[in-house]
């Protein structure tokens, strides 16, 4: 095959990549998910490098803080292991890394007037300057910048995400980003933030750079099942890793049925209907993504300890915020909060749309 058809294929594949944003296939949500898919920077690279994937430094030479990954930063390992984590992402997207402390005056903490600020400020920026310096050690070259905020931890991080293209926190909060020790703070992030959110749980700065293993995405045909795979596949085929693709299904509707042999049948039914749905959901991200091997998992089990199961030697989780069980109002679904507390690995929740 010549240069010239190897580099019209990987166009093709770009163009149907974006196409699957444009279309709307995983959900009628996908402005802040196109910020981190359709990464006009990374694309220049591409351009720049003839086409195939770019360097990291070539990605780097792109980055400016148009586009950019926040992390909420507390001064604790917790955060300065999101931190490093998230300074990953941004280098494989062609992206900025934004530092965020926010956190709620209280009465007397530094004083009144001026030295309230000036108080609240340098505690925030001696906390920014080590979460910076920690990254820097892996990832000197990184557009990188910092911001100290007044106000709600939560609110702020929530406002922040308007504009990122995804927001990164840890679990273990020392108090300016607070809340993350019983993560309350993850889950409503995840519940209103206006895109994709990673929980950094249990890791240090180190665990994160020596990462393994594949990409483990849950699937159940709701809107953000498909807007989680969409990211799943990218994140997959950035790292050049496997996809472990989880769908999860129920006997209960079999409960209480009588014979042996028409409860047999009917589970074949059910595990057949399964595979064939996790199979559609598949197949258009495969012909996008033909440098990501695939490998199906359809089970009978409930959903959170199947996903723990299949995570434990991951590298990534994604889930969408609410899956077939949510409903209109709701913050989070079950499933991501508890995944939330008990992944075993990094976690990546991506909203969707409820209207099913």
């Amino acid at each position: 095959m010549s240069a010239v058809s190897d580099v019209e294929k990987q166009k093709a594949t770009g163009e149907s990549r974006r196409g699957l944003l444009a279309s709307g296939t995983a959900g009628p949500h996908l402005d802040s998910m196109a910020r981190l898919l359709g990464a006009e920077h990374y694309q220049q690279a591409r351009r720049a490098a003839g086409e195939r994937r770019p360097t990291a430094e070539e990605r780097t030479a792109t980055q400016d803080m148009t586009r950019h990954i926040t992390v909420g930063i507390d001064g604790s390992d917790s955060a300065r292991a999101a931190a490093v984590w998230a300074a990953g992402v941004a280098v494989r997207h062609g992206v900025g890394l934004r530092l965020l402390y926010a956190t709620d005056v209280e009465p007397g903490m530094f004083g009144t007037g001026p030295n309230l600020a000036r108080g609240l400020r340098d505690r925030g920026r001696t906390r920014l300057d080590e979460a910076e310096a920690t990254v820097r050690q892996h990832y000197p070259d990184l557009a990188m910048d910092g911001e100290v905020r007044a106000g709600s931890p939560l609110a702020e991080l929530i406002e922040a995400s308007r504009t990122a293209v995804m927001m990164v926190v840890g679990s273990r909060g020392l108090g300016g980003v607070a809340g993350l020790l019983a993560g309350s703070t993850a889950v409503g992030l995840a519940g209103q933030g206006g895109c994709p959110v990673a929980v950094i749980r249990d890791l240090t700065p180190v665990d994160v750079m020596t990462l393994s293993g594949p990409v483990v995405v849950g699937v159940d045909g709701s809107s953000a099942s498909a807007a989680a795979l969409a990211v799943a596949f990218e994140e997959a085929s950035q790292i050049g890793t496997e996809l472990v693709a989880v769908h999860v299904w129920s006997e209960t509707p079999l409960a209480g049925r009588g014979f042996a042999a028409t409860r047999a049948s009917s589970l074949d039914m059910l595990a057949r209907n399964a595979e064939r749905l996790l199979a559609d959901q598949l197949a258009p991200h495969r012909v996008r993504y033909p440098d990501v091997p695939v490998r199906p998992v359809s089970l009978a089990d409930r959903p959170t300890p199947a996903l723990i199961e299949q995570a434990v030697p991951a590298r990534l989780l994604v889930v969408g915020s609410h899956g077939r069980g949510g409903f209109a109002g709701m913050v989070l679904g079950s499933v991501s909060q508890n995944l939330i507390q008990r992944a075993p690995c990094p976690l990546l929740v991506v909203r969707g749309s409820l209207a099913e």
